[in-house]
Parts: structure tokens; sequence; C-alpha cells
């Protein structure tokens, strides 16, 4: 039997719960109020997630056929399925692969997953955090454009011993960072340029020429990071994959994930995709290629392959926001057009207090205060239904 989007959903609900079990994790703080809210009598499962920018529809029918198949290979390692979802990535974009076989040497296919242009991860998180880890080792600074996603920072400062400075670019309502002020930040001490594109929060977009420019401009010796992330979301008027130049040079990497358009978010599964000899002289080594779990793997490679449901997805978000754009702008807010699975709003006022009490009806948002912008709120793409409800509650709060 085919297992139904609402059973995957809540099956998700109870996944993601274990992140609480870490006293450490932010997540928890969620989980926290559900259990206040069930004690209130709402369900969990019918809890409307606008926060983790996650797949509203789900994943793939034919990721959810091959999870029930192959649920039973849960307790081997996948790296005979790792090595074979490797190489259909490299298929799909173009690139040659070297499986590296010896048939004098057992091991001799494992290099298959680290001397090749992609690497596969446990979700893009692992990456960053090991970039954040080589720069840090190295002493000197980092660029990143606030407001931003925060692993990388995030990472260092629960490092013993921070040895890197931050230097920010901050784009503001009305004005994003060009290239030329992001270079003004760097020097030969520069170890990383952290760039997410389309940017989280703000949903902007990087053009192609603006980020060849830092290329060919930055400091030889800088690694420039790009996160494509939401690069599925994003229109290929205006945003092109730099997957192509990151391999033919050296310190460019590009990292991709198959948690948002794909809807695969609980099986982490990453890739990071560049020259070789990059990798090389950052020793990376991810875990994600060797240890990988089977199940995720099998579920992948189905939904590489699944375009419909992808084109589908991202049709969604793409109704969704125009709906964002029109209701906030009723409300008197100002929506940022967004390229991304998510819209960040200026409110003009700080809505902490709306948002939590948006949490004590079972619905979250996220505040701006996590990037350091209080007069901003981040609002993921939901079902239509989740979207309604939203829609109905939050106007009701904004009134008191």
């Amino acid at each position: 039997m085919t297992l139904t989007r609402r059973q995957a959903m809540k099956m998700g609900v109870a996944g993601l719960a274990g992140l609480a079990l870490s006293p450490t994790n932010s997540y928890g703080r969620y989980f926290r109020i559900l259990e206040e809210n069930k004690k209130r009598g709402m369900a969990p499962e019918d809890a409307v997630w606008l926060v983790f920018n996650v797949n509203p529809l789900g994943s793939s029918n034919k990721a959810y056929d091959v999870m029930r198949r192959s649920v039973r290979l849960s307790h081997h390692y996948g790296e005979y399925h790792g090595y074979e979802l490797l190489r259909n990535l490299h298929e799909m974009h173009g690139l040659k692969f070297s499986d590296m076989e010896n048939p004098d040497s057992y091991f001799a296919r494992y290099a298959a997953f680290n001397q090749n242009p992609i690497m596969l991860g446990f979700g893009g998180t692992e990456f960053l955090q090991a970039i954040a880890r080589h720069a840090n080792d190295q002493g000197g600074n980092y660029v990143e454009i606030q407001p931003t996603y925060g692993e990388i920072t995030g990472t260092i400062n629960r490092l013993p011993k921070v040895r890197i400075e931050r230097r920010s670019v901050h784009e503001t309502v009305g004005h994003e960072a060009s290239p030329e002020e992001i270079l003004a930040k760097t020097d030969r001490n520069t170890r990383l340029i952290h760039i997410i594109n389309p940017s989280n929060p703000t949903g902007r977009v990087y053009s192609p020429e603006a980020l060849v420019y830092l290329m060919d401009n930055k400091p030889p010796e800088t690694l420039l990071l790009i996160d494509e992330a939401y690069i599925h979301y994003a229109p290929s008027n205006r945003v092109k994959s730099m997957i192509g130049e990151a391999v033919s040079r050296e310190n460019v990497v590009v990292l991709r994930t198959m948690s948002k358009a794909y809807g695969l978010a609980a099986k982490r599964v990453g890739y990071i995709v560049g020259n070789p000899e990059t990798f090389k002289s950052m020793a990376l080594r991810p875990m994600g290629g060797y240890y990988q779990n089977p199940v995720a793997m099998l579920m992948a490679k189905e939904a590489l392959g699944d375009k419909k449901f992808v084109e589908k997805s991202v049709n969604h978000a793409n109704s969704v926001k125009a709906r964002y754009l029109d209701y906030f702008a009723e409300l008197g807010l100002r929506p940022r057009p967004s390229a991304t699975s998510f819209m960040w709003v200026h409110t003009d006022r700080d809505l902490s207090g709306v948002v939590r009490e948006l949490e004590k009806e079972n619905i979250f948002i996220k505040s701006g205060h996590q990037y350091g912008e209080p007069n901003h709120i981040r609002v993921s793409i939901g079902t239509n239904r989740q979207v309604n409800r939203f829609f109905n509650i939050f106007r009701d709060k904004m009134k008191g």
C-alpha cells in the first residue's frame, strides 16, 4: 500500500520532535510550545509550520514508494546506494564521474566519494560546519552578508576557541549589497566569503555577472561558498547556477540540498560541488558518502528523477507567494518579492508579540529577531489550507 501524504507528514512531525531532545538545539523551543498546546487540546500534527522552509507538499510519491519498499535496509550502511546517487548527480549536472575502481584494493571505490567534483553529505549542514571549522583553524576573517542564515557563524561561535573575525556587509530595505561592497571587506587574510543565492532570509538574488565578478576579483586563496539551497524556486532568467564555474576554478564551491524543493529534509541529503583540488586543500572528508542512510539514498535517487513533482512544488510556491504579496500589502506591511520558498516582510514595528500569540494557536512563523532585524518576519510557504488559517488568525492578532 502506498503511503499517503498525510501519513508521511505525520511521520515527519514525529521525526522533527526528536530534535528537541538536544537542549542546545534551537528547535527545542518550538516543541516545548507544542507540548503546552497539546495540553490545551491542539494536536502537534495539526500545527501550521511556516517557519522551517520545508516543502509543504511533502515528497515525491515515487520517493515515498521506495521508502516503503526499502525500509528493511535500515540495518545497512548506504555506501552502495550513495555511490549510485553520486553517479546520478554527476550525470544530472553534466560532470564527469570517475569510479576509481581497482580490483586489487577493496577501498579503492571509496575514492569516488572524495576525488570527484561532487561530494555527498548529511544535508548541506555538514559542509557548512566543516567549512566554518576549516576557516576558523586558519584564523584571519570571513565575510557574510547580513541578515543571513547563521550556520557558519553559529558553528564558529560554538568552537572552543574562535580564531577568526566576522566582517559583515549589511543589507537594508531598498539596499542590496554589491560585489564591490563585499570585496571592500576582504584582504589577504580573508578565508571565506559566504553567499546564499537566492538569499535566506531576504529572498534576493545575485546575478551571474555579480558572482563571476566576485570570483575574478576576490583574493585568490579566499574560498567563495555559494549556497544554492533555494535555486529551484528562482526564475531561470534571473539566477544561474555557478556549478560550472566552481568545477573549472579553484577556491569556489557550490552547496546544494535535497531538503527544499525535493522534500527530503528529514533524510539529510546534501552535496557540494567544486574542483577536487579545492576539496583536497580543505581536507574535506564528509561522512555523508560513506555512512549514509540507504533509505535516504534510494529516496533521493527517485526524487531526482521526478521532475514533475519539483515543477509542481515550485508552481505551488509561486502561487502562495503571490497570495502573500497581496495579503501583507493589504495589511500595510511591506513584503519583499522572493525567489525562494518563503517571504521576508518589513513590518515597521516589532511583531515578536504577535509571533508568540500565533504560537499559542499552533501557528509558527519566524521573528526577525533571530537575524537582528526585529521589524521583520519571515513566513515560509504552506499548503493552501495552512495559509488560509494563518491569514485569518494573523489578521486578528494584528488588530489586537
